[in-house]
C-alpha cells in the first residue's frame, strides 16, 4: 500500500522495548480451505471454475506470496494456493433485465447519468430555525469551537485545561472514532520522545468524506481553500440549535482513557455561521474514505469535476491510513446470500424497476448521500454515479442499521402470494465496523466483480473477523482512508496533521506507549495497511501485490486479535529475529507490545 510513509518525520523514532510497525504489511494467509466462497444459484453460469495454483513453491501460501507479475482482480482471484474450486453467482436475472445485453465482451448494462441541476440553482442549504418568542424555551448554548484551546469546558473535570495548539478536522464520519482515539490520547498529552510532552487538541467536524475533500484541498489555480462555513452551507450540511441561533456541530474528545477497546467520551462545540470569527475557521486536514477522484459534487471553482489521482495541486497530498472495507448487508435471517456487479448496479440504479429478486422494493433498499464515503465507494465499484442512487436516503450508518433491524424485528408480513418477504428484500450500505458490530441482525453479501469467476465475502468464514478476502486481493470494496493537507517538502506543513498521520499509521511512538492502535482496529473490523497484501491507487479499479519495506508488517499481529477460524502456521511467536530463521520467504521478528511479537514477512 503506497503510504507516502517517507514522508512521517516520528517513523525514525523506536521505542526502548517496541519496534513501532507501520502502515504497510503483507504476510501468509490461511490455508485456501478457510477461504469463503459462495455457490452458484440454480440458473448460475454452468460449470466449476479450477483455479490456478499460484504457489512459488510449496512450503508457501500462495494468498500471501503472489507470484510475480500478479495484476488485476482476476489474477489475484485465479491465486487460490491449492487449486480450489468455486462457482459463480448466479446473473441470470440481469440477462433477463431490459438494461443489460451479452455481447463478445460481456454484459453491458445501461445506468443513468447524472444530470446536473441548472446553472443558477444551488444544493440546499439548512440555515437552522432562528428562535423567535413563541418557539418555545431556547436550547442549551454549545461552546463555540474556537473557545475549546486552552479551556475548562468540562463540567465533570473542572481542572483539565484543554492544550492551545488545536486542529480543525473534517470529513468522513467512518475514520471519525479512531481519529478520535488518537485525539483523546494527544489531549491527555503523551511522550514527545524528548523527555518532554507533546499534546493537542483536535476538532473534528464529521461532515461526508468529500465534504473533508473540498474543506481541505485547493484545486490548481485557486487562492486558498473554502472556509469551513463555506462548505458546511454548500453542502447543506444541517444546523443543531445554540440557545436561539442555528450552529455547525463539530467534536471535541474528553481526555479520560476509555475502557479498552473503547472509543472515548465526547462533546459537541459550536461553529457559528454568523459569527465573524468562525467563517474565517479554515480545516487543517480532510479526512475521506474515498479517492478524491470519486467525488463528484464538488463546487464550481473546481470547473465541475472532481481532482484526479494523485492531487494535481503539489501544495497538497493524499496519505494513506487504515483500510476501510465497505458492504452491502442483509438481515441474517435472509435468503440472499451473493449479488454481482450487474445486479448490484441495477438494482441500485433503477431500485424495483430492474426486476432483480429480492430486491424489488424501493423503501427497502437503504443507502447513504452522494458525499457519503461508503456510498461513494460502493458506487466506484458498481460503475455508479453515487448521485443517481435509488433508495430511502439515510443520515447515517446507525440510521441504515436502525432501518434494517426494524425490518427484522417487525416481522413484515408477506405480500401476495410469490412476493417476497420484506425480510428478503431488505438491503443496506455499511463499512465494515458498522457491519461488524451489528453481525447479530445483519450479515455482508458476497460480492462478485467483473471478471471474476467468484462471490467473495469480506471475511475468510461466516464466523470469522479476518477481513482475509480483502487483503489478499479477492473482497474488492474496499479503499485505504485518505488524510488531505497542505505539506512542505512532502511532509504536512501543520505539525499536529503530521504528528497525526504518523499515529493513524501506528508510527507515532508517543501514542503507541498507551494505545495499540493495530489492536484498535482489529476490534473494530478494520484493516491497519500493515496488515494488507494488496494495494490501490483508485476507487473500484484494479490492484495489485503489495509487499511493505523492511520490518513494518503486521499481519500475524493482526491476525492475533481478530476472531478467526484457523490461525496461520507460519506464524509463529518470537523474541528475537533468530526466531524467524527457517521461515521462507525471509521473515523477521516485529515486537509491537510486551516481551514477544511474531514472525512477520520481511520487505525490500
Amino acid at each position: 500500500m503506497k503510504n507516502r510513509g517517507s514522508s512521517i518525520v516520528l517513523a525514525v523514532v523506536t521505542l526502548p522495548f517496541t519496534i513501532i510497525v507501520v502502515g504497510i504489511g503483507c504476510v501468509q494467509l490461511l490455508s485456501v480451505d478457510s477461504l469463503h466462497v459462495v455457490a452458484s444459484s440454480e440458473g448460475g453460469a454452468a460449470g466449476d471454475r479450477a483455479a490456478t495454483d499460484g504457489a512459488q513453491d510449496g512450503s508457501t501460501d500462495a494468498c500471501a506470496n503472489f507470484p510475480s507479475g500478479t495484476t488485476g482482480k482476476s489474477g489475484f482471484e485465479a491465486n487460490l494456493c491449492n487449486g480450489y474450486v468455486c462457482n459463480p453467482a448466479d446473473n441470470s436475472d440481469v440477462l433477463d433485465s431490459r438494461y443489460c445485453a451479452a455481447g463478445e465482451a460481456g454484459l453491458t448494462c445501461v445506468v443513468p447519468v447524472y444530470e446536473a441541476p441548472d446553472a443558477g440553482a444551488t444544493p440546499p442549504v439548512d440555515s437552522g430555525s432562528p428562535g423567535s418568542s413563541d418557539a418555545g424555551p431556547a436550547a442549551p448554548t454549545i461552546p463555540p469551537c474556537s473557545s475549546i484551546p486552552g479551556s475548562t469546558p468540562i463540567a465533570s473535570n473542572p481542572g483539565f485545561v484543554y492544550p492551545a495548539g488545536a486542529i480543525f478536522a473534517i470529513g468522513s464520519t467512518a475514520i471519525q472514532p479512531y481519529i478520535g482515539s488518537i485525539a483523546q490520547q494527544y489531549a491527555a498529552g503523551v511522550s514527545d520522545g524528548d523527555g518532554g510532552t507533546f499534546s493537542a487538541t483536535i476538532i473534528y467536524v464529521g461532515a461526508g468524506s468529500c465534504v473533508g475533500v473540498e474543506a481541505a484541498y485547493t484545486p490548481p489555480g485557486g487562492v486558498v481553500p473554502e472556509s469551513l462555513v463555506t462548505t458546511l452551507q454548500r453542502n447543506g450540511v444541517a444546523t443543531v440549535a445554540s440557545g436561539t441561533k442555528p450552529v455547525y456541530a463539530a467534536t471535541y474528545y474528553d481526555p479520560t482513557p476509555p475502557a479498552a477497546g473503547q472509543f472515548p467520551a465526547t462533546y459537541t462545540c459550536a461553529i457559528d455561521p454568523n459569527d465573524t470569527g468562525d467563517q474565517a475557521l479554515y480545516a487543517n486536514v480532510g479526512f475521506s474514505d474515498v479517492f478524491p477522484s470519486s467525488c463528484t459534487s464538488l463546487p464550481p471553482s473546481w470547473g465541475g469535476t472532481p481532482p484526479i489521482d494523485p492531487l494535481p495541486n503539489t501544495a497538497y497530498e493524499d496519505f494513506f491510513g487504515p483500510v476501510q472495507v465497505m458492504e452491502m448487508v442483509v438481515p441474517t435471517n435472509s435468503g440472499a446470500k451473493a449479488i454481482t456487479y450487474e445486479q448490484a448496479e441495477l438494482v441500485w440504479a433503477y431500485g424495483a424497476a430492474a426486476g432483480i429478486a429480492p430486491w424489488t422494493d424501493d423503501n427497502l433498499l437503504f443507502r447513504r448521500s452522494p458525499t457519503s464515503g461508503t456510498q461513494t465507494m460502493i458506487g466506484a465499484a458498481i460503475g455508479l454515479d453515487p448521485r443517481t442512487w435509488k433508495g430511502v436516503t439515510c443520515a447515517s450508518s446507525a440510521a441504515i442499521v436502525t432501518d434494517l433491524e426494524s425490518v427484522i424485528s417487525n416481522l413484515l408480513p408477506e405480500g401476495d402470494s410469490g412476493t417476497t418477504s420484506a425480510i428478503e428484500a431488505a438491503m443496506g450500505i455499511l463499512s465494515s465496523d458498522y457491519a461488524g458490530a451489528n453481525a447479530a441482525t445483519l450479515r455482508a453479501l458476497a460480492f462478485q466483480d467483473q471478471g471474476q469467476g467468484c462471490a467473495w465475502t469480506p471475511d475468510s468464514s461466516s464466523s470469522a473477523f479476518d477481513k482475509r478476502n480483502v487483503r489478499d486481493g479477492h473482497y474488492p470494496i474496499w479503499g485505504p482512508s485518505h488524510l488531505i493537507t497542505s505539506v512542505t517538502g512532502g511532509v504536512p506543513t501543520n505539525p499536529i496533521v503530521n504528528r497525526l498521520y504518523a499515529a493513524l499509521n501506528g508510527q507515532d511512538p508517543g501514542l503507541a506507549a498507551k494505545l495499540d492502535v493495530v489492536s484498535l482496529y482489529a476490534t473494530h473490523f478494520i484493516v491497519p495497511s500493515c496488515a494488507m497484501h494488496v494495494s490501490r491507487l483508485s476507487d473500484g479499479q484494479n490492484y495489485s501485490a503489495y509487499l511493505p519495506p523492511g520490518r513494518t508488517g503486521c499481519s500475524c499481529y493482526y491476525d492475533s486479535v481478530v476472531p478467526l477460524d484457523q490461525p496461520d502456521p507460519e506464524c509463529t511467536v518470537c523474541t528475537a529475529d533468530a526466531d524467524c530463521a527457517s521461515a521462507s520467504p525471509a521473515r523477521v521478528c516485529n515486537i509491537f507490545s510486551g516481551a514477544s511479537g511474531f514472525c512477520e514477512l520481511k520487505g525490500n
